[in-house]
């Protein structure tokens, strides 16, 4: 039933959107007739679930067209007018969707390592985190310890404890204990300057993974980075943009344009604050009337996020969404606080990363609904990859990662599992480290 139901209703659109354009609708190579064309083939072919996904983003799209160009007038004969509610914007709905849809098929990942060079062996490499206790960071340091065992190097891992006072700590053992190369996962320039002149005049390589150099914060600041990780996307700054854009995008299409959010923001990392913008931007663009109020918190506040969760569910009674940067939030308070509200079936939450305790969260309905998939261990990877690169010499390549989207309809690992992207990126870069 579903498949001739969703093929006529996609029919039945597209046409509506062809009379509404007109003699431009019929244009051949048009949006609009591709769509039309695209819909009357889908009553024939294809099987329900692809079609349902495809159907839905071409349904949606046809539609915000028709409404658009119907409240804008045109020039053809035609007219066609389609009621709308105040304060709805059908097109930045229609766009929310397909946005949303491009996430969950993970198209934007890209083979890594085609150009990568054997390993160098022998080499002494120490990773600090930002603060290790949280899935995210946990992940990134066993896949350190991968990586470094398929590179023949010596791997210390160490934790940042969330203060820039211990990351220069991080910086300066990793000195003296002659250390070849430093990775600094979500640890900023500009946090420990003074450690990182130290590292420089020292000879010690430095990669930033989630992190920016100091140029990046301040035009004309001197830099100290030798390598960072880049996305299919783009830099670091882009590729956070884009993670808080596909939650929006996401809040919007699953409140169908009528947003109450809970916006769990954290301060003290420039890459959250690139998310929050990116978040904002893509709200303020596709659902300009929904309501957003904003609960900033500090890696500090960790102890107490439950707490701060529950006064705002209290404050915001009517919030139909939540959204945090990443799981660990959710993990650490977030989630048990909407499960003790009541409030579980009615907010739709969404962070991302897409770590086991999480994806848990998720298939239990226990406070967390949706996210974004980001694997984090080929973001470490890729900055071993960057320092056997400089090691050896080597240009540097694209890392090809992308991001993708799940929830408990689509996208879920086995019970017990992380999320996993689509390219077994591991296998990719281990057998260029190995080759003869």
């Amino acid at each position: 039933m579903a498949k001739p139901i969703c093929s006529e209703a996609a029919v039945a659109a597209t046409q509506l959107a062809v009379q509404v354009f007109g003699g431009d609708g019929y244009e051949q190579g048009s949006a609009v007739e591709r769509l039309a064309r695209d819909a009357r083939v889908t009553t024939i072919y294809e099987g329900v679930a692809l079609l349902n996904r495809r159907i839905s983003r071409k349904l949606v799209v046809a539609v915000a067209v028709a409404v658009a160009v119907a409240g804008c007038g045109g020039n053809g004969s035609s007219e066609s007018t389609l009621d709308v509610s105040a304060g709805f914007d059908a097109a930045g709905l229609a766009r929310a969707q397909q946005g949303v849809e491009v996430a969950y098929l993970g198209e934007s990942f890209k083979m890594p390592a085609v150009d990568s060079p054997k390993a160098v062996p022998g080499k002494n490499i120490w990773v600090i985190v930002f603060a290790l206790g949280i899935p995210e960071t946990e992940t990134y340091a066993k896949a350190a310890r991968e990586a470094g065992d398929a590179l023949g190097w010596r791997v210390t891992v160490f934790d940042g404890k969330g203060s820039p006072d211990t990351y220069l700590a991080g910086i300066r053992n990793a000195i003296t204990a002659k250390a070849d190369g430093i990775i600094l996962y979500g640890v900023d320039c500009a946090s420990v300057t003074s450690g990182l002149k130290q590292a420089k005049a020292a000879g010690v390589k430095i990669v930033g993974s989630e992190a920016f150099d100091c140029d990046d914060l301040e035009k004309g600041a001197p830099s100290y980075f030798d390598g960072t990780t880049r996305y299919t996307q783009g830099d670091v700054t882009r590729w956070m943009q884009y993670i808080g854009e596909v939650q929006a995008d996401a809040i919007i299409a699953k409140t169908n344009g009528k947003a109450d959010v809970i916006d769990l923001y954290e301060t003290d990392l420039h890459l959250t604050r690139l998310n929050h913008a990116g978040f904002l931007s893509q709200m303020k663009k596709n659902c300009p009337d929904c309501k957003i109020h904003t609960v900033e918190f500090t890696a500090l506040d960790f102890g107490k996020l439950q707490q701060k969760v529950e006064q705002a569910l209290l404050q915001y009674p009517d919030a139909n969404a939540m959204v945090a940067p990443y799981d660990g939030v959710f993990v650490a308070g977030a989630a048990a606080a909407v499960r003790g509200s009541g409030r579980k079936d009615t907010i739709f939450a969404v962070a991302g990363v897409g770590e086991a305790p999480a994806i848990e969260l998720i298939r239990s309905n226990g406070g967390l609904d949706a996210g974004y998939g980001v694997p984090l261990g080929w973001e470490t990877y890729d900055s071993m990859d960057i320092l056997n690169r400089i090691f050896s010499g080597a240009k540097f390549g694209n890392s090809g990662i992308g991001l993708g989207f799940y929830d408990k309809e689509q996208g879920l690992p086995p019970a017990g599992q992380a999320w996993t992207s689509p390219i077994d990126y591991k296998k990719a870069y281990e057998d260029k480290w190995r080759q003869p």
